[in-house]
């Protein structure tokens, strides 16, 4: 299961909503509380957000609260009939892409994808490193990668047991796995006060591979949030195919 962000502002948008609550655990914007506000809460749990509405909107929306390509939530737009599915920020390394296709499966919509690597099927340093479970150590040498494959040029690539470099982009290997147990209903807050308690979340950004549990616990949303906030797995894996 994947926990998402939805709000809409037509009922339309609203009967796209409840479609999307047939494949997600959907949380739809609160009406006591401000879409600014509600953004804001988004990002800061790290959570993909959906805006079902316009693009100008999403846009306008979310502009205070970008700050990097390797934190800031996906952010997805569906127009009102569902017909597109735009992932417009956290394409690669937060996933956006990925979740607008699986999205776009679902409702039978159309995934516009419109970043360069993606486009041209060609190697994508962020994405490699997501899946892998790699601490990127420079983002700004992402784009001189992506760069170097888009021209369809060589890719060099060094490894070791401590490290992984491409092109002059250290990546390091996330080795630390957290074994979590909790009772039924646990939220996400009580969750992550019990976790740092023994890791700060900076430890955790860069060290933390993956959060395992039980498979009875597979359906607890506090357990999926914490595992979308520090964007890792949850094992065994939960995420559908």
């Amino acid at each position: 299961m994947i926990v998402i962000r939805a709000v809409y502002f037509t009922d339309n948008g609203k009967a796209v909503s409840e479609k999307l609550n047939k494949y997600f655990y959907v949380e739809t914007r609160p009406e006591d509380m401000s879409l600014l506000e509600w953004t804001k809460d988004c990002f800061d749990m790290h959570l993909p957000i959906i805006f079902i509405g316009s693009t100008g909107i999403a846009v306008r929306t979310i502009a205070p609260f970008i700050n990097s390509k390797l934190k800031d939530s996906p952010v997805i737009v569906i127009d009102e009939l569902g017909k597109n599915v735009i992932p417009i920020l956290s394409g690669h390394f937060g996933g956006a892409n990925e979740l607008a296709r699986l999205i776009g499966k679902d409702l039978s919509a159309n995934p516009v994808i419109t970043t360069a690597t993606d486009l041209n099927n060609v190697f994508a340093v962020d994405v490699f490193a997501k899946k892998n479970g790699l601490l990127i150590t420079d983002k700004s040498l992402i784009k001189k990668v992506s760069g170097k494959a888009l021209k369809g040029e060589p890719i060099e690539i060094n490894q070791t047991d401590d490290e992984i470099i491409i092109e002059g982009l250290k990546l390091l290997p996330k080795r630390l796995i957290l074994g979590i147990g909790c009772k039924k209903g646990k939220s996400f807050e009580e969750l992550k006060s019990f976790v740092n308690k023994f890791y700060t979340d900076e430890e955790l950004e860069k060290n933390l591979y993956a959060i395992a549990s039980i498979d009875v616990k597979a359906e607890e949303i506090g357990l999926i949030k914490l595992a979308e906030y520090y964007g890792v797995f949850l094992l065994p894996s939960l995420l559908r195919n």
